[in-house]
Order: C-alpha cells, then structure tokens, then sequence
C-alpha cells in the first residue's frame, strides 16, 4: 500500500507574509480617531463595492463644488463640471476633482468669491483626498505595468466607469489591498460632511481634541460635547480589545515561524 503523502501548506513564506499582515494591523493601532459630524439627515446605508464607493465619493465631491459655484456673480459654469463628465469615481476623475477644488479655494482666498467657513474646510479635504486616491491608482497602474494606458484593461483598472456602465455589466473587483480598502472607506464616510469635534488618541497617551469654533455658542453644543465623549470612551475600549488580539496574533505569527525554521 503507497504511503500517503502531506502537502505541506504552512512555510516559512507564508508566516512571514501573515507577520507583515499582523504588524501592519498593529501599526494602524497606533492611534484612534473619533469624529462627531452634524447631519440633517441619516441613510444608515453601508458602504457599497469599492468601484460604486469611488464614484459616490466623486458625486459628493461634485454637488458640494458645484454649490460653491453658485457663487460667482457671473453665474459662470465650472470647466472642470463640464470635463468632469460621469466618470467621477476614475483617475481621470479625481484628477479634475483636484483641479477644481484648487481653483476654488485660490479664488476664495483672493477675494473673487465669498464661501463659508464649512465650505471652506471642505475643499482642502476635496484636494487631498482626491490626490490620495490618485495616488492609490498609480499603485494600482504600477503592480500591473503590463496593462497598456487607453485600452480597456486600463479602463478596468482605473475604474473609467459611470454608474450606468457598473449597472449595465459587472467589470471584476479592482485589484486592492487592504489599506487601499481602509482608505476608500474613510474618505466615503467623511464624505463632505462638516466634523464638529474630533479626538485623536496616540499610542505614548497623546490626545488632541479638535472643535469646530462655528458651533461653540450653539445651544446644542454640550449635548454634542455628549455624544462625542460617550464615542471617545467606546472607542477607547474597543481600541484594548483590538491591541490585545493584535498582540496575540503577532506572537502565534512568531511561533510559527520559529517553529517552521527549525
């Protein structure tokens, strides 16, 4: 009777691969971040598939930049409104998105336009999200170096799509890992909401509060004040609950490794 052979299926690669995976996790945990945002109304809708999320969040970027427009005593149209055309979630896109956003704020700090001051914390968080998600295609274009610019596989890639395209046919699930996924997901929750308060807790104790001064004499300012704080303590509770099972799977990542070399 032959001997029955085991495929081994643990290596040393293999652990080596789970303990960067590990220690990336445990590097997010370095620090939390609560934030308290003000909305007049709640959908509760989760975050749909990455490339339905990078065209919301290039919708939101839109409508708030177009508002902005309506400023101008001129009524003029925004170019880049009209270059922007459907493909809000694409590189091309955001490349726009940046554009219009940067003309903006140069108009509103030289006097041509007047917005207001949660319109005007908006727009650098346009500029920069727009940038990191530029950036994030760049990754993508250059693990896959082989895909031709202009070419239907480059359209997959960088998510050249309009809601109608993603409705009419399912392209496969862009290529991202999951810090790609994490940043995705901040930005589309952020949207262009106005956060009122904000708390960040770093691993060595240090805390930085932020708040929002247009909303310090409102009545309402201490029930947020509230709310904000009871978030801060749940936070900081889940966040032990994390480091712990963070640093007990780095030491099993460890051992297996050690034990694999031997």
């Amino acid at each position: 009777m032959a001997k029955e052979e085991k495929t081994a299926v643990d290596s040393p690669t293999t652990f080596q691969q789970a303990q960067e995976r590990f220690t990336d996790i445990a590097t997010d945990l370095f620090n939390i971040e609560v934030n308290t945002i003000l909305r007049d109304n709640i959908t509760a809708q989760k975050m749909p598939i990455p490339r339905h999320a990078l065209i919301d969040i290039g919708k939101m970027y839109k409508k708030a930049m177009e508002q902005m427009e309506m400023v101008y005593e001129s009524g003029e149209e925004a170019p880049e409104s009209e270059q922007l055309g459907e493909h809000y979630g694409s590189f091309a896109g955001y490349t726009h998105l940046r554009q219009w956003a940067s003309r903006l704020m140069k108009d509103a700090y030289g006097g041509r336009i007047e917005l207001s001051n949660n319109q005007l914390s908006i727009l650098p968080r346009i500029k920069d999200n727009s940038d990191l998600l530029k950036g994030m295609f760049t990754n993508l274009a250059h693990d896959h170096s082989e895909i031709v610019i202009g070419t239907s596989e480059w359209d997959w890639l960088v998510n050249n799509y309009s809601r109608s395209d993603l409705g009419s046919y399912a392209p496969s699930t862009l290529p991202l890992n999951e810090q790609q996924l994490v940043l995705i997901r901040k930005i589309w929750e952020l949207g262009t909401e106005v956060i009122v308060m904000q708390t960040i807790v770093q691993v060595d104790g240090d805390v930085i509060t932020r708040l929002n001064s247009n909303f310090l004499d409102t009545t309402y300012y201490p029930e947020v004040r509230s709310y904000h704080n009871k978030g801060v303590e749940i936070a900081l509770n889940h966040w032990a609950g994390l480091v712990t099972v963070a640093k007990e799977l780095m030491i099993a990542a460890g051992q297996g490794i050690s034990n694999a070399l031997k």
